[in-house]
């Protein structure tokens, strides 16, 4: 089942939401060596009219993009050998005890001499120059600067090391040609599911998958494919729980609640708004405390994000939101979270 989702902009929210535009990260790499993976790095695609950055998981980009490719990860260097402690001095040798010199014979008593006239009282001296000035004292600290704003070239610096975690975390769901955009995440998967060789889960939105509720169904992530189980739906708030053969990576909750002008990530896998392989950013403009499911408004890419599959990732590499629902709402049916739980630490 194809899904058209279309987004609408209210004039509250053009006038109240704090559009940050996509910067275009420009920079043409040959992309030799690199083939999509940690240790060579990756290829990204530049749209050279719409500046998009797109993932294709592929080592060309389509006609009218640009390649911009991300250094591997260097090789760690050796430790360096310990150097062996020297060893301790000899001691010196005593020095001699010095000889005892004779005792000399006492001398005579002297005469008392007589005692002398009292002198004339000396005249008063003249006063005393007034004292220098002391130093003045050493000038106070100034206080420190105030911190730079954050420039272009620190965002870009910023959305290149969230990349390669976005990338582990998140897989292409296919359910009978309806694609969405699979996050890894990490829970205790029921006994039953892990009798049948179930080793991980994915989160999605529900309209994606409802098609599928209880059957098999095809897991991608670049090349490599995963064998997947619609396991757990939650139709009423938006949500469902794709149980996986293979271990899967994920990305973790955050731990604190965003605030407005929050710095955000997302990347799609597919279906929704974007192309797949898109990756773009912006900023939280309302989280609405009040509402307990969904957040509102997240701005990405210079448009509002109302139904996208794919998570919302902070500045840490934390998910603030998957199919903007809010952590929590996992809790509700798909999950059973104790008290505690990393979900439910400011979304109930």
């Amino acid at each position: 089942m194809k899904l058209n989702l279309t987004t609408r902009f209210s004039r509250s929210h053009l006038l109240a939401a704090l559009i940050v535009p996509l910067i275009a990260i420009a920079g043409i790499a040959s992309g030799a060596g690199v083939s999509n993976t940690p240790q060579t790095g990756y290829i990204l695609c530049v749209n050279k009219t719409t500046k998009a950055i797109t993932y294709p998981g592929t080592l060309t980009c389509p006609k009218g993009n640009t390649q911009l490719a991300l250094g591997a990860r260097g090789v760690d260097g050796i430790n360096g050998i310990n150097g062996v402690n020297g060893r301790d001095g000899l001691p010196g040798l005593a020095g001699l005890t010095g000889l005892t010199g004779p005792i000399g014979p006492a001398g005579p008593a002297g005469a008392n001499g007589l005692d002398g006239l009292d002198g004339e009282d000396g005249v008063d001296g003249v006063d005393g120059v007034d004292g220098v000035d002391g130093v003045d004292g050493v000038d106070g600290r100034d206080g420190i600067d105030g911190k730079d704003g954050t420039s272009p070239s620190d965002t870009i610096a910023l959305v290149q090391s969230l990349i390669p975690g976005l990338l582990e975390a998140t897989y292409t769901i296919d359910c009978g040609g309806t694609f969405s955009t699979g996050t890894g995440i990490s829970v205790t998967l029921s006994a039953a599911l892990k009798a049948k060789g179930f080793k991980g889960a994915l989160i999605t939105a529900y309209d994606a998958v409802a098609d599928c509720d209880g059957q098999f169904i095809d897991v991608t992530q670049d090349d490599n494919v995963i064998v997947g189980f619609v396991a757990t739906v939650d139709s009423e708030n938006g949500l469902a729980m794709i149980a996986t053969k293979s271990v899967v990576n994920t990305l973790a909750p955050a731990g604190d609640e965003p605030v407005t002008g929050a710095f955000l990530i997302s990347i799609t896998r597919g279906g929704d708004e974007w192309p797949a392989g898109s990756i773009g950013y912006g900023i939280l403009n309302n989280i609405n405390s009040g509402e307990d499911t969904d957040i509102h408004t997240i701005w990405i890419s210079g448009k509002v994000l109302e139904s996208l599959s794919a998570p919302i990732v902070n500045s840490l590499g934390q998910f603030v939101s998957i199919a903007n629902k809010k952590p929590g709402v996992i809790c509700r049916v798909l999950l059973s979270c104790s008290a505690d739980s990393d979900y439910e630490k400011w979304s109930s």
